[in-house]
C-alpha cells in the first residue's frame, strides 16, 4: 500500500494529512495568518506531519512524498512558486524542495490549491466519473482549476486554468488584488464581503454593522434570521458567482462543475439557483453541464497527495 504526505495551505489554517492509496488516515489543522508568511510556520508543520506519522505508526521513509498545495500561481515541473498575491508572501523566496529533503528525506510536489482539490475530487469525491471538468472554490477568494480529458490543465504560462476567480463580470466593478477590475474575485469573495456590505447607504440599518467581522457565516446567519441586507448581499453573491460560472462553462466547455470552498456548505441555498442560470443562459450543445458540492470538504487537496507525486515522477 502507498502512502503520502498532503498539505494544504490556506488563507486561515494549514491542513496536513497521511493518506492511504484513496482514503485519508488522520488530519490536523494549524491555524495560520498566511499574511505572516511561510517562513515561520515551517517549523510547525514539520512537527505536526512527524505527529501525524507517528500517530498512524509510519515514518517519513514509508511515504512516496510530500505534496503541498498554496493560493498560489505554480510552475509544477520546476516544483516553484511563480507568483503569490497576498497569501504567503515569501514563499517565493523559500527552497521547499531543500527543506523538505532536510526535514523529512522526501521528494516534494508544489501545486496550487484549486488544482490539487479538484485532483482530490476526481480522485476519492464527487468528480470520479467525469473527465471535462471546472472547479470553483468559493471563500475567502475565489479559486478555480480545470480538468480537460481526465488531466489537470497546465500552460506554459502558470495561470492556465487557475484563474476562473478573475474573469471580470463587471466593467465598472471594484478593484482586485490581482489587478483588474470588477474580478468574480472581488464582487463576491469572503475579502470583499465586508467592503460590499460597507457601500450600501442601508447599511447602519442591518444587524451585519454591529459585528466585528463580516464573512460568509456571519452573512448566512443573518440571511437566516430574516435581514434584509444579508439576503440581498447573498443574491449579489449567487449572482456573479452564475455570470462566472457561464463564462467559464463557454471557456472550458465541462460537463461537471464542482464548487468547494467554505460557501459549499451551504450549497443547498447557492447551487440550485446558479445551476438555473446556467441552464439559462449557457450556450451548451452538448447538454446540461451538472453542477454539485465538492464531497471532500477542505480535505480534497490532502486526497490528491498520491496522483500528483506520481504524476511529478513521470515528468512532463
Amino acid at each position: 500500500m502507498r502512502h503520502a504526505i498532503g498539505i494544504d495551505l490556506g488563507g486561515s489554517h494549514v491542513s496536513i494529512g497521511i493518506v492511504r492509496e484513496h482514503s485519508l488516515l488522520t488530519s490536523r489543522d494549524i491555524p495560520v495568518k498566511a499574511t505572516r508568511g511561510l517562513a515561520p510556520l515551517l517549523p510547525d508543520i514539520r512537527n505536526t506531519v512527524l505527529s501525524l506519522l507517528q500517530e498512524v505508526a509510519l515514518l517519513p521513509s514509508d511515504c512516496m512524498g510530500i505534496a503541498l498545495s498554496l493560493p498560489s500561481l505554480v510552475d509544477f515541473y520546476a516544483r516553484k512558486i511563480a507568483s503569490v498575491n497576498d497569501k504567503y508572501p515569501d514563499a517565493q523566496t523559500i527552497n521547499l524542495e531543500a527543506w523538505c529533503n532536510e526535514a523529512f528525506g522526501l521528494p516534494i510536489a508544489v501545486e496550487n490549491d484549486a488544482r490539487m482539490a479538484l485532483l482530490g475530487e476526481a480522485v476519492a469525491g464527487s468528480a470520479q466519473q467525469s473527465k471535462d471538468v471546472v472547479m470553483l472554490t468559493l471563500g475567502t477568494g475565489v479559486g478555480c482549476a480545470v480538468m480537460l480529458n481526465g488531466k489537470l490543465m497546465r500552460t506554459a504560462a502558470p495561470q492556465g486554468g487557475n484563474l476562473g476567480g478573475h474573469i471580470p463580470v463587471r466593467l465598472d466593478g471594484r478593484p482586485c488584488t490581482c489587478g483588474a477590475i470588477g474580478c468574480m474575485e472581488s464582487e463576491a469573495s469572503g475579502w470583499a464581503l465586508p467592503l460590499i456590505a460597507r457601500e450600501r447607504a442601508d447599511f447602519h440599518l442591518s444587524a451585519l454593522s454591529r459585528e466585528t467581522t463580516i464573512d460568509f457565516e456571519t452573512v448566512f446567519r443573518h440571511s437566516d434570521a430574516g435581514d434584509e441586507l444579508a439576503q440581498q448581499l447573498l443574491q449579489h453573491c449567487i449572482h456573479v458567482w452564475s455570470v462566472g460560472a457561464v463564462g467559464l462553462v463557454h471557456a472550458y466547455g465541462p460537463e461537471l462543475m464542482v464548487f468547494g470552498g467554505g460557501v459549499s456548505t451551504r450549497a443547498g441555498d447557492v447551487l440550485p439557483a446558479i445551476h438555473a442560470y446556467v441552464q439559462r443562459h449557457a450556450w451548451a450543445p452538448a447538454g446540461d453541464v451538472k453542477i454539485v458540492q465538492a464531497q471532500l470538504g477542505n480535505r480534497s487537496p490532502l486526497y490528491a497527495a498520491i496522483p500528483l507525486l506520481e504524476e511529478l515522477s513521470r515528468g512532463r
